[in-house]
């Protein structure tokens, strides 16, 4: 039984009592006893490093049916530390996937005479690759290869990926002790690609061209009532990202190091060492280094958080809130009260959704907007370029 937040989204959550991480689940619907979810998936300060999705399920458990140690419960005795769960919504028939992951425990709290919820945290397929830690052996291979042969040692089902084949070589490992995630993290780096894992779940892989070739605008918000609306910009500026000397060792390799004069002279010296990469080549390592101390020797523009209510604008903003995705481009006005105004194209680095149906039922969407690292500037593109003219070299 789907819970209608209004008039134009119903709102779906299923768990899987029983059934293991990676089995075919058996979906059983608990949306009527739901009060209130936030689901969060970020990227971390360091080079947009993706982590693990969360999300918090407030459950109605007066009968207490999500207390596992009620033994006449319906989901009785199944009703575990990784139970799978999922959530999705609704709007104009389409359906946009949340969360898909696993609950990590059935805490009870009674907030009033009688009145027990069961605030359930969860966590998405992060939780797996980081649990799994063997002696990893792999062959010198393409990022996206890489990447595959490492859920295939976890048991992550094929049907469940969507991984790009990459476009860097990753080094050969031989009993490598560590955990899936961090080898997988190890390969993105490499790729200066992204790897997260999607709203349905999929284990989802882009490479370093992605955001270079994958230009297009998704959305367009402004300020003035012309595109889509949004509430409470926060624009920081700091030098959380400022790196201006860089330094990039291979594993068995000799260190690689790039930097900024003009930079360092305007803001000191800052320094980023990456020691143990898993490039196959010195050269490699100078080519990441160079690109990073390109990205990044200047204060990069970010949008901390733009926060959409779709039930304002039910048609034009639940398409958009619900169905973003990392790095995708969006563009963002901004008209403050005594300068000009900010027009700067944005990529998806964080969604989040506070939903609840306390009191007033409400749905608000934040998004963390990272800078166009191109800058405006095209790359290079075969057959249209002239290099060194209006193009540069990406990494």
């Amino acid at each position: 039984m789907t819970a209608t937040w209004d008039t134009d989204v119903d709102l779906t959550v299923e768990i899987a009592p029983g059934d293991g991480p990676f089995a075919t689940p058996t979906w059983v619907d608990v949306s009527a006893f739901v009060r209130a979810i936030t689901t969060s998936r970020d990227t971390s300060v360091i080079l947009d490093e993706v982590q693990a999705g969360v999300m918090t399920v407030t459950l109605d458990n007066t009968d207490s049916r999500f207390d596992p140690n009620n033994t006449s419960g319906p989901y009785t005795p199944d009703l575990g530390v990784g139970t799978p769960i999922r959530v999705f919504a609704v709007h104009n028939s389409i359906t946009y996937d949340l969360f898909r992951g696993f609950v990590t425990g059935w805490p009870q709290e009674y907030p009033g005479i009688a009145d027990s919820v069961v605030v359930a945290p969860c966590v998405d397929g992060f939780r797996y690759l980081a649990m799994f830690e063997e002696e990893l052996t792999e062959s010198e291979e393409l990022s996206g290869t890489r990447i595959g042969n490492l859920l295939d040692t976890v048991g992550w089902p094929a049907g469940w990926r969507d991984i790009n084949a990459g476009s860097h070589t990753i080094a050969a490992i031989t009993a490598e002790f560590g955990t899936a995630l961090d080898e997988i993290r190890q390969t993105v780096l490499v790729e200066q690609g992204l790897f997260w894992i999607a709203g349905d779940g999929d284990a989802t892989f882009r490479d370093a061209n992605t955001r270079i070739q994958d230009r297009t605008v998704q959305a367009t918000f402004s300020d003035d009532g012309a595109d889509l609306s949004y509430s409470f910009p926060l624009i920081p500026h700091g030098d959380s990202q400022l790196w201006n000397k860089v330094r990039v060792t291979r594993e068995g390799g000799t260190e690689q190091t790039a930097s900024d004069a003009t930079s360092i002279t305007n803001h000191g010296q800052a320094d980023l060492h990456l020691s143990n990469t898993l490039h196959v080549a010195d050269g490699e390592a100078l080519a990441l280094a160079d690109w990073l101390v390109s990205e990044y020797a200047e204060v990069r523009f970010s949008l901390e958080q733009l926060v959409l209510y779709p039930m304002k604008d039910p048609v034009n903003l639940w398409p958009v809130a619900l169905g973003l995705e990392f790095w995708e481009m969006v563009n963002v006005e901004i008209t403050p009260p005594s300068s000009s105004t900010i027009d700067v194209n944005c990529f998806v680095a964080s969604i989040s959704h506070e939903i609840t149906k306390i009191g007033s039922m409400r749905w608000d969407t934040t998004l963390q907007l990272s800078a166009d690292l191109t800058h405006g500037a095209g790359y290079w593109n075969l057959g249209t370029s002239e290099l060194g003219t209006e193009t540069r070299l990406g990494y």
